[in-house]
């Protein structure tokens, strides 16, 4: 008789535990549950390319626990993030996911330590706690060179990129680390960056690094004023340029950002278009509105550097042609 009575409970005590809701954590203090915010990482992680022979190897592991930015190995680790963004795509829930593939060191013309790099995608699904398979990507944002003059960022549909189920394809740029979602588009803008040659897709680690101010996994070091790694971490996708791709609809060309008509001037510059990019770099890390600022004292003073970088392209062409065959 008490072996019936033993497979009873067994059977209760196991009813009640299918019955039971599962048990979250939200450790970043979101509202997103981390376990899903792993679960997206890893489903939309796009295949980042990077040239086998790159000047800074790989993108880099930081020192845990620490609150600078503590390079422990340069690995291939990716970093990433998810968050509820200002935009909101239709009814339903929208979240932002973000992959920062973090530098030693940018290592092209004008190098210097520290270079914090990403690409972003928008997902959406009817609810919060819809099953994995039900997220979609709906954009997806690639950066170039952001809010410098040399801007290359890219926002494209999931749907022209074959990316809506899966991670976007993206080249990193030799030595400047610039992302691009073709090869061919890696030579926009001001015309410096190379994608070409062979390429090795990064197969490191991917830990999320939560929010600034309640950081997971150690990541301490993702506010430090040492690079503007914080502003990277706000959304990619601002009200207008999401409202511009609605209106073009899902089979859009990807979407470039401004400063189009003096980037072949800067272009012919040539080193000052990486002492252009570096300077705006070092003004933004220490300022969270140096991006809006900068573009307004850009436009403000458009006519001045133009000027300023033609006389520098005549008396750089000489350089330019011996730099380019090396």
């Amino acid at each position: 008789m008490a072996a019936p009575f033993i497979m009873s409970l067994l059977l209760a005590s196991s009813l009640a535990l299918q019955t039971q809701p599962p048990v979250f954590t939200d450790l970043d203090r979101d509202g997103i549950p981390d376990e899903l915010e792993q679960a997206l990482l890893e489903k939309f992680r796009p295949t980042l390319l990077v040239s086998a022979h790159d000047c800074d190897v790989s993108p880099a592991e930081f020192l845990a626990g620490s609150k600078n930015a503590t390079v422990v190995q340069r690995n291939g680790t990716i970093y990433g993030q998810v968050f509820r963004p200002q935009v909101v795509l239709g009814s339903g829930a929208t979240l932002e996911v973000h992959y920062y593939h973090l530098w030693n060191r940018d290592c092209g013309r004008m190098s210097h330590p520290l270079d914090p790099e990403h690409v972003a995608v928008l997902v959406r699904a009817d609810n919060l706690q819809d099953p994995l398979a039900d997220w979609k990507a709906i954009y997806w944002y690639a950066a170039a060179h952001e809010s410098t003059i040399c801007d290359r960022s890219t926002t494209a549909a999931a749907s022209t990129l074959s990316a809506e189920n899966k991670g976007a394809t993206v080249w990193i740029s030799w030595g400047k680390h610039a992302s691009y979602f073709s090869p061919a588009d890696c030579a926009g803008g001001c015309g410096r960056d190379r994608c070409g040659g062979p390429v090795t897709p990064l197969a490191g680690q991917l830990i999320n690094l939560g929010e600034l101010g309640a950081p997971l996994n150690g990541a301490e070091w993702a506010a430090s004023s040492q690079w503007a790694l914080a502003q990277k971490m706000e959304s990619a996708f601002s009200r207008e340029i999401v409202k511009e791709m609605n209106d073009l609809g899902p089979e859009s060309l990807p979407k470039h950002q401004s400063h189009a008509r003096i980037q072949p001037v800067v272009s012919a510059g040539g080193s000052s278009m990486d002492a252009i990019d570096l300077g705006l770099q070092k003004t933004s890390a220490g300022v969270s509105t140096g991006e809006v600022k900068t573009g307004n004292a850009l436009t403000r003073s458009m006519g001045s550097v133009q000027r300023s970088l033609k006389k520098a392209a005549r008396a750089s062409m000489r350089w330019i042609d011996h730099d380019d065959n090396h």
